[in-house]
């Protein structure tokens, strides 16, 4: 006598609250037991986002063991009443669903639904009866990211994360900045965080405003990319163009304590010098950076290790003029928004003996040799004449 085992579909609402098909399995067999022991089930999320990992198990319904080497279809909403009438037939569910994979020796599967949607899972095995679930795929957020098409080397720029719907700010997202070369390779990799990991140049976590700020140092094209858990990641193309650059102009050799004359202006190739107001310019010591080029970041460096002279006037001269306390080798770094920082050399000589500062006769100390100074000679802290003193960056 045909018996008939009707499988509830595993969505919470119940598959005919939501005017889904209930499946039935029928068998000609005698023995209800057998039947029971010998039919499969899937265990699946009943909701899962578009784009997330959907972790799938399949097992043996009556003893719940886990059923390694069970292969599971996705069948879309729209053809799953083809299923029906033909329940034990993986050929006719192969040519309308999306085979997913089989099951491992632990019996389960991890795939990922990217169509939005109801779909029944069908899974089957040989001598076991089929068994199926419904999942409804439901549209992840989708970021987005906003900031100027284009900027200057150098400059910061402000990366603004929103959800694209919404428009609400999204904090904590992770930013990433990508050749446009592996633009395809990124959105055909399921796993995008380790790829821009590996691939791309971390510039931060947005904060509670949904922003982060960078400074680009070569000029080129470059892909963003944003993402965060449950979101579909964002991109923005945006152009980092070639600014103004900047040029100093200062002496090769000076000799401490002496007032070091230094101007910084637009590189430029017209004979008019154009002064260029308001710039930074720090001293870095060489014995703590010895290669200072386009590659290094200039900022952090000056922040790092550098002493800061002084700002430009709107002559483009540092004002009041610095000088340096102890002898050696400097980078002088000039930064400025929007522009390319410059760089040059300065070498800072010990006084000669005509210059020599004289000992105090009511020191107790022995006078220095001939063209000495000792470290107590000068003050530690800078005088309000001179608010920088550059010598302490080899410290």
């Amino acid at each position: 006598m045909k018996k008939v085992i009707v499988l509830v579909l595993s969505l919470l609402l119940g598959s005919t609250a939501l005017g889904l098909p209930v499946y039935a399995q029928t068998a000609s067999t005698p023995d209800e037991t057998v039947l029971a022991r010998r039919s499969l089930a899937i265990k699946a999320p009943p909701v899962v986002n578009a784009g997330e990992k959907l972790l799938m198990a399949v097992y043996d319904r009556l003893t719940g063991e886990k059923v390694p080497g069970a292969g599971i279809w996705a069948v879309n909403c729209d053809n799953a009443g083809a299923v029906e009438p033909v329940i034990s037939s993986s050929a006719v569910v192969a040519g309308i669903g999306v085979f997913l994979g089989k099951t491992d020796d632990n019996g389960e599967l991890v795939q990922i639904l990217k169509d939005e949607g109801f779909h029944l899972l069908v899974t089957f095995k040989d001598t076991y009866v089929p068994g199926f679930a419904w999942v409804d795929v439901r549209s992840l957020k989708q970021l987005a990211i906003k900031t100027p098409d284009s900027a200057l080397a150098g400059e910061p720029v402000t990366i603004t994360v929103y959800e694209r719907n919404s428009g609400t700010v999204v904090p904590g997202a992770g930013v990433w900045a990508l050749s446009p070369d592996l633009l395809s390779a990124a959105n055909n990799t399921q796993d995008i965080v380790p790829f821009l990991t590996t691939n791309g140049i971390f510039l931060g976590w947005t904060n509670s405003s949904g922003q982060v700020s960078h400074r680009f140092e070569r000029p080129g094209r470059y892909v963003l990319v944003t993402t965060k858990d449950s979101y579909i990641p964002g991109f923005k193309k945006m152009i980092v163009k070639d600014g103004a650059a900047l040029l100093i102009r200062a002496p090769d050799v000076v000799r401490v304590l002496e007032p070091v004359k230094i101007r910084v202006i637009e590189k430029s190739v017209l004979t008019v010098e154009i002064p260029v107001p308001k710039a930074a310019v720090w001293a870095i010591s060489m014995n703590d950076v010895a290669i200072l080029d386009a590659a290094s970041d200039n900022a952090a460096l000056a922040q790092k290790y550098g002493i800061l002279l002084g700002y430009t006037n709107e002559q483009g001269y540092v004002s009041p003029e610095p000088h340096f306390n102890r002898p050696g080798y400097y980078w002088l770094l000039a930064l400025k928004d929007g522009y390319t920082p410059a760089h040059s050399k300065i070498q800072v000589m010990p006084l000669s003996t005509a210059t020599a500062v004289p000992v105090p006769q009511t020191s107790t100390k022995p006078t220095p040799a001939t063209g000495v100074i000792t470290a107590n000679t000068y003050p530690v802290k800078p005088s309000l004449n001179f608010p920088v003193q550059a010598a302490d960056a080899d410290k």
